[in-house]
């Protein structure tokens, strides 16, 4: 939900709200969100994906920047790099790069606390 101006009787759905499953218009136990400022975006963790939605009005589905992931926090840097942090199996985080033609890049992922740098 997104609400404007203090006003909290009046809100507008901004993710989700089409019951919970996979589909690009869904959500599925999300864990952390974050506002991408410069593609006017949500990043949200949910289920066993990273998905990032448009907030612009008429956009009603998202792309899946990481999928079969089971995620549980995010965090982007000044550069727009983007952490992930993944809470079942091993320790892991990933680091993506947004591309200037769209899209993102794996540059590392950290497992047992030995980086990898994706080449």
């Amino acid at each position: 939900m997104q609400w404007k101006n203090s006003n909290t009787t009046n809100g507008q759905v901004v993710a989700g709200g089409k019951g919970q499953g996979t589909g690009l218009h869904q959500l599925d136990h999300p864990t952390d969100v974050l506002i991408d400022k410069e593609t006017d975006g949500l990043i949200i963790c949910e289920g066993s994906r990273v998905v990032r939605l448009s907030r612009r009005s008429g956009t009603t589905k998202g792309e899946i920047l990481i999928d079969n992931i089971k995620c549980c926090g995010l965090a982007m840097d000044e550069q727009r790099y983007l952490y992930v942090c993944v809470c079942v199996g091993a320790e892991k985080i990933i680091t993506q790069q947004p591309q200037p033609q769209g899209g993102w890049m794996d540059i590392a992922y950290a497992k047992r606390r030995t980086l990898h740098f994706v080449s």
